[in-house]
């Protein structure tokens, strides 16, 4: 038998191949592959039931093409027969092909990324220590000279070693962010997360920014002095590595006499904002969005102001490690603020001042209301 399904196959008509030989639908190839003595139908059906598996099939022009075959035995008037169910295979094996070639280029393209990322990381790691060494050292005697009691400098040379100093500074800086962004990229950035109190780090990182701002008369506001925060779950290195980074871009970024507001309170009761806020000139909108691109200082790098364009994306990519959020808002001859979200703690002390009412309520703000000035 030989259905319309069979004939647009293979080609033939079913009168050209009823009464004949199963091997007019298969290439000489398949006997071998069989290991079938005879070409008789029924005992190649019954070697293709039992060995299974994809043929190749010929259809009447010559043409060979890939063959799908499921093959069943069936009993009629007490006689064996079989039944074989044909399918044009080549789209699916086609489809397999590429599947498979997709796959290994994929995998290649991982294992190429994972030991490029590796050996980067590694070399980060490696010239980071190379580098401390000297750096520290340039640092170390800088400050004897700048410090020497016995044998003070003059002014002019007090002021070539700020500027070794400030350079010295600045390099261990961008070896630092490099060597974080390096292992973010490479998932190997891990976080401590803990109960941590943000009084612990906000006076302690003010002091740091604050020769900074007096160099360039910025006042910094601190808004939280006062209140009663509730502790929030996060590793305290890295929302101190963050804080540092928002306050000396409000410093750096700020006009002459500007000042800085540092503010925080409750967001939707799950999460505590805390938000630096400058008068400086703003973010044009047309960059707004390069403002997390890494490098990228946004036409700062034409300015004296030092940076490298990494401190942001490092920041964001740590807040996020610690199920946290980072972004901003910017006006242009306005003033920028950043914004840094992170989870609250959820121990039994933070519910007791969570709980206090006034606290709460002093310190409670919303997504649509960002904090200003005034509050």
């Amino acid at each position: 038998m030989f259905n319309p399904a069979a004939e647009t196959i293979f080609g033939y008509r079913r009168g050209e191949v009823e009464g004949k030989n199963l091997s007019l639908l298969l290439p000489e190839s398949n006997w071998a592959t069989q290991r079938s003595d005879s070409k008789d139908s029924e005992n190649l059906f019954h070697r293709i039931d039992e060995i299974g598996g994809d043929l190749i099939g010929q259809r009447k022009s010559g043409e060979t093409f890939m063959l799908e075959l499921d093959v069943a035995p069936m009993n009629f008037l007490g006689k064996q027969y079989h039944i074989g169910v044909f399918r044009d295979g080549t789209e699916r094996k086609i489809e397999e092909m590429e599947l498979r070639q997709a796959k290994e280029t994929t995998e290649e393209a991982r294992v190429k990324t994972e030991t490029a990322s590796m050996a980067k990381t590694k070399f980060l790691s490696s010239m980071s220590h190379e580098l401390r060494t000297p750096l520290n050292s340039i640092i170390g005697f800088g400050q004897l000279l700048e410090s020497d009691p016995d044998q003070p400098l003059s002014e002019d040379q007090l002021d070539s070693v700020e500027h070794i100093l400030r350079g010295g500074q600045h390099l261990l800086k961008l070896i630092d962010e490099v060597l974080d962004l390096a292992r973010i990229e490479a998932g190997n950035l891990t976080v401590s997360l803990e109960r941590v109190l943000l009084s612990d780090i906000i006076g302690p990182s003010l002091k740091m920014v604050g020769s900074m701002a007096e160099r360039r008369s910025i006042s910094i506001v601190d808004s939280t002095r006062e209140m009663k925060l509730p502790a929030i779950q996060a590793d305290s290195t890295r929302v101190r590595q963050i804080l540092l980074n928002l306050l000396s871009n409000g410093v750096k970024y700020n006009t002459e006499k500007g000042k800085v507001f540092v503010e925080a309170g409750v967001l939707n009761d799950v999460m505590l904002r805390i938000s630096v806020r400058d008068t400086g000139v703003g973010i044009p909108l047309e960059k707004q969005s390069n403002v997390f691109e890494a490098f990228n200082r946004l036409g700062a790098e034409t300015s004296k102001v030092e940076g490298t364009g990494i401190g942001l994306v490092v920041s964001r990519e740590l807040a996020t490690l610690m199920n946290g959020n980072l972004g901003f808002t910017s006006s242009l001859g306005e003033g920028s603020t950043f914004w840094l979200d992170l989870p609250l703690s959820i121990d039994e002390d933070d519910r007791q001042i969570g709980d206090n009412g006034v606290a709460r309520e002093k310190t409670r703000i919303t997504e649509e209301a960002p904090l200003s000035a005034a509050e």
